[in-house]
């Protein structure tokens, strides 16, 4: 094998590695206490680290999706109209990871 060929197959080898996403999704549903989607609550995930903020609101039957999140740890609270709010102050995110939390509500 000649030098340019070895150059050409590490560079197909080594590019798709490169590219790999190490980037996180935290991904859910959030319902009241008799079970059903709530739509529209309000979710809000704070890196621990450098205070960064992520925001979303609930969709249909009460699904969320947060993409492209760094890993390290978060808080994450839950608001929506007639029910008690609710905080998680840790939530570790690994490397390339899909966490799904799928949080429940209660009368407040």
């Amino acid at each position: 094998m000649g030098s340019y060929q070895a150059v050409c197959l590490l560079a197909v080898v080594f590019v798709p590695l490169a590219a790999q996403e190490f980037r996180s999704t935290i991904t859910g549903s959030i319902t009241d206490p008799q079970g059903l989607g709530v739509p529209d609550a309000k979710i809000t995930l704070r890196n621990l680290d450098n205070g960064a903020l992520s925001e979303t609101k609930s969709v249909g039957l009460g699904q969320y999706v947060i993409p492209l999140l760094p890993p390290g740890e978060y808080s994450l609270q839950v608001e929506a109209k007639g029910l008690r709010s609710y905080v998680r102050p840790r939530v570790r995110v690994q490397t390339s990871e899909r966490l799904q939390l799928d949080i429940r509500l209660e009368v407040g």
